[in-house]
């Protein structure tokens, strides 16, 4: 006659149940204890005994073939063993009722291992191989159906968790699954077992205990100490909440930085399926992870620990559900504080000032305010190129092969208003119209961005003459030469790069330094830098908390400088030569820190930083 425990009792509590004897003596050639079974060829439904329908009331009839468990002992007065199974009953079943269960791998249905409090250290080993493994384990429990009864009334008395935000979710509960999250106070010894939740978590706690020595070498790092519980519900009966965004508070509370932070702590997650109706479990391995992917079936009673450190995840219920998900967590990275070898930086007199800035940018951006608009607002300047360019369908095919042709994959990018490419106040400066027609666009936008750039700093014309500003370019090259034209006297200087900074500095009268630098796209970033070693007295050599002077005077050489940046696009050859490289996004945008960059789209313009020492 079966035994059937109260939901929290434990395999020897319930086997008393029997009145069998709780040692073991089994006989010759028959299953020992502990070994997973499956029950078969029972005659008929059993009746629970006597003991057990006093100590918990009337209980129907059950009929236990098919079920599976583990032998507990043998009872030699009953001559049958006494099988706890894992839908939590404890049943008294003859050895002819009795084959070995050998669990299936888990992606097929079945377990790596059976729950084992009393034996911690053969549970962990278990685990600790699958996780090395393929990343996961799936350890079969022993839930009664009065324990998920109750977990799910329970859990609907617990305080919904507010923490979740839409765009933290993917991190915490994985891609897509229910939403819907209680949140249970945090374990502890001293916590009294009131319930089936606190049941269950204190199984989970059992089990961070159990890994904790096992995977050390396996994770690199030590396991310091657990989450508290989410419980997770779905059906239904549950609502899916509209997660909130992030917003200012918790920019200012760095709820981000938080999160963050303790993504670098998780190392497993564990999932406790306590009760559903089928579904799936989707691991997705990380790019550089080497763990394989899988899916596993849901079937309740099972708990589930996998790498969180490398494996996402997407949890899909079907039906009512309930689910316990924790972490077991490293300990958090310590701060370390360290006095600096040298200064962090140049200070005092030899800081240099930005004393004023002009902007030629895409999408209308004529100045800062405009610039800073348009980032303020989130603008998308991207495009095809104008017409009035070139005709970009020659040179363009929507294929990725389209470089073996001779012509480009995309053909994207951000441009100035076409009025700039067309309009120059050429008498202003005192250049000839012969002379303003065969210049290069990049030439005409750094006289006019030049000049207003300084002219923002409170010089004039008349003023700039004979004053020593050093005019510093960062220029990676002119498509003006592939524009075919009438050959004239101007045709040399018409996109030369030297010409372009110098072309300036001659028609302002300016007397300082002339430099241009063409290190691709980090030309003007390398041009600004010459500018401020020339307007340094001294600067640290490395190794040395001394300065060291290089100029030999009490001034710098250089007291004013213009900084500058020049790109206009004007030819389809740049668009050819960088797809050739595979340089370009197929998709015509950039994606800066995104995860889907696929490369970068070209842009134009032109910015200067006018630079002083005082």
């Amino acid at each position: 006659s079966p035994g059937r425990g109260p939901w929290d009792a434990r395999g020897p509590q319930g086997a008393a149940a029997l009145g069998a004897p709780l040692g073991y003596r089994a006989p010759a050639g028959m299953i020992g204890a502990g070994s997973l079974v499956e029950i078969h060829s029972l005659p008929a439904k059993l009746q629970a005994n006597e003991d057990t329908r006093r100590r918990l009331g009337p209980l129907g009839s059950c009929d236990f073939n098919g079920a599976q468990g583990r032998c507990l002992h043998w009872d030699d007065a009953g001559q049958q063993y006494a099988v706890h199974t894992f839908d939590g009953a404890v049943v008294g079943v003859p050895a002819e009722c009795l084959c070995e269960l050998r669990p299936t791998a888990p992606a097929a249905g079945g377990f790596d291992a059976a729950w084992q409090p009393e034996e911690p250290d053969s549970l962990g080993v278990d685990m600790a191989d699958a996780l090395a493994t393929r990343g996961y384990a799936v350890v079969q429990m022993f839930v009664p159906a009065a324990v998920r009864d109750s977990a799910v009334e329970e859990a609907r008395e617990l305080p919904v968790f507010d923490g979740l935000r839409a765009e933290l979710r993917p991190g915490l509960l994985g891609r897509g699954g229910p939403s819907e999250c209680r949140e249970m106070d945090a374990d502890s010894a001293e916590r009294p077992i009131d319930g089936a939740l606190v049941y269950c978590d204190r199984q989970l706690t059992g089990l961070g205990m159990a890994l904790k020595p096992m995977v050390e070498d396996l994770l690199g790092t030590a396991i310091e100490d657990r989450s508290g519980s989410l419980v997770r519900l779905g059906g239904a009966g549950s609502a899916a909440p509209e997660l909130e965004e992030l917003s200012e508070n918790d920019l200012v509370d760095q709820v981000v930085e938080s999160f963050v932070a303790w993504t670098v702590q998780r190392k497993l997650c564990v999932l406790y399926l306590i009760d559903n109706r089928g579904g799936s479990l989707d691991f997705h391995p990380r790019e550089t992870s080497v763990l394989p992917a899988a899916r596993l079936p849901l079937q309740r009673g099972r708990l589930v620990v996998f790498r969180h450190d490398e494996l996402d995840f997407s949890y899909n219920p079907e039906g009512d559900s309930v689910a316990l998900q924790m972490w077991l967590l490293q300990a958090p990275s310590a701060i370390e504080f360290r006095e600096l070898s040298q200064p962090p930086g140049l200070q005092g007199v030899e800081r240099i000032h930005v004393a004023s800035i002009y902007e030629r940018f895409p999408a209308n951006c004529d100045g800062c305010a405009m610039t800073w608009a348009m980032f303020l607002a989130g603008t998308d300047a991207e495009g095809e190129v104008p017409f009035k360019r070139f005709d970009k369908d020659v040179y363009v095919m929507e294929d990725k092969d389209a470089i073996m042709y001779g012509k480009a994959y995309i053909m994207h990018g951000s441009f100035v208003e076409e009025h700039h490419m067309t309009e120059f106040d050429n008498e202003f400066f005192g250049i000839s119209h012969d002379e303003a027609f065969t210049m290069a666009p990049s030439q005409r936008w750094v006289m006019e961005c030049g000049y207003q750039t300084l002219h923002s700093a409170g010089w004039r014309r008349n003023t700039l003459r004979g004053q020593r500003i050093g005019t510093f370019m960062g220029d990676s090259g002119s498509e003006w030469q592939e524009i075919p034209m009438v050959a004239s006297e101007y045709a040399a200087a018409k996109n030369n790069n030297a010409v372009t900074i110098t072309r300036l500095a001659y028609n302002l009268g300016l007397t300082g330094p002339c430099l241009t630098v063409d290190t691709a796209c980090s030309a003007s970033l390398v041009a600004a830098n010459a500018a401020c070693h020339a307007m340094r007295r001294w600067t640290f050599r490395k190794g040395s908390t001394e300065p060291v002077i290089f100029h030999g005077h009490d001034r710098p050489s250089l007291e004013h400088a213009l900084c500058m940046g020049i790109l206009a696009m004007v030819s389809p050859s740049a668009w050819i030569g960088e797809c050739a490289a595979t340089m370009l996004s197929p998709r015509g945008r950039c994606f800066t820190f995104d995860n889907s960059a696929d490369g970068f789209i070209r842009g134009e313009g032109c910015c200067c930083v006018y630079l002083r020492t005082e």
